[in-house]
């Protein structure tokens, strides 16, 4: 888990909820947290010390009350009570990480050296998932359950070739520039002898 301990109390307190709709909850979540993203002036609002309680859910209450889920409306005014809306973006990681291992999601990061085709996001994708498959264990996913992939796919042109899979902190790396890198040190690090390259 990426969050504080804190954040992270708080996820799995939301998670736990009888009833919950997992997928519901970090909808909600992640919509607080984008119009924030998107209002900086609000987000400062919402964390101000200075601003007095009571003030602050009015505001939360009339501007999310028909958009989230309640129990994400619940949190932001808990939050506010605790005094700890600054952890709200923390909370939300905290909480799609929780869902992705109860769904058995999987977010690769992919990593091209060049931009790609849909043929090649497939190939990409079909070796990802034999990957999953084989050695799930390795990312944290239940090899008796299929994965669920929800790539992002990134270009370096500084590669100049293959590809660098990243999942969790699992990294897998076939470039051409690590492989120069390795070759070079390698070749660094060889004693010659000179009696062989004399003949």
């Amino acid at each position: 888990m990426n969050t504080d301990s804190a954040a992270y109390r708080y996820s799995a307190a939301l998670s736990e909820v009888e009833g919950v709709d997992l997928n519901e909850i970090e909808q909600s979540l992640q919509t607080v947290v984008d119009l924030f993203a998107s209002n900086p002036e609000l987000k400062a609002f919402y964390e101000s010390p200075k601003v007095p309680a009571d003030k602050k859910k009015i505001a939360i209450q009339s501007a999310f009350a028909k958009s989230i889920d309640g129990k994400v409306l619940s949190l932001l005014l808990v939050l506010i009570d605790k005094r700890r809306t600054a952890l709200l973006d923390n909370i939300s990681l905290g909480f799609t990480e929780l869902v992705d291992k109860a769904l058995n999601r999987v977010r690769p990061l992919i990593t091209l050296s060049r931009d790609f085709s849909e043929s090649d996001l497939k190939v990409i994708l079909s070796k990802v998932e034999e990957l999953i498959k084989n050695h799930g264990d390795q990312f944290g996913v239940d090899n008796g359950k299929s994965a669920d992939l929800i790539p992002k796919l990134t270009t370096d042109e500084s590669l100049l070739g293959g590809v660098i899979l990243r999942i969790g902190d699992y990294q897998w790396d076939s470039s051409v520039k690590t492989y120069l890198q390795e070759w070079k040190l390698k070749v660094h690090g060889s004693r010659i002898d000179l009696k062989t390259a004399e003949s």
